[in-house]
């Protein structure tokens, strides 16, 4: 029997697991669906815990990951030739994506 719970866990044979999709943009990056591991434990409390604290790890990592591959999007679309546009064809409130990508890492830093 499998009980479900809060906090990706779940409950095995009396023992507690972390089960946690991974998110749809970087599954190729990991090459998995979803990440389950064994948190050798059979009480709750602790249980708890220790997802709360791979839950975090897990968002950290991940947070890395979407930097990263939006920074070698960056670089890519960087070292391929644009093609010219004139200034005054711009509209005047068009945003850059150096600015978006400032933006961007303000905004998951804090």
């Amino acid at each position: 029997m499998v009980d479900q719970f809060k906090r990706y866990t779940f409950i095995k044979r009396g023992v507690f697991y972390y089960s946690r999709r991974v998110p749809s943009e970087l599954q190729t990056i990991y090459g998995k669906v979803r990440v389950t591991t064994c948190l050798h434990t059979k009480v709750e409390a602790k249980a708890n815990r220790a997802a709360d604290q791979l839950s975090a790890q897990l968002e950290g990592i991940w947070g890395q990951a979407r930097l990263e591959k939006t920074l070698s999007n960056f670089r890519r679309t960087q070292s391929q030739p644009a093609s010219p546009i004139k200034a005054e064809k711009r509209p005047e409130a068009a945003v850059t994506l150096s600015d978006a990508l400032d933006l961007y890492v303000r905004l998951k830093v804090t």
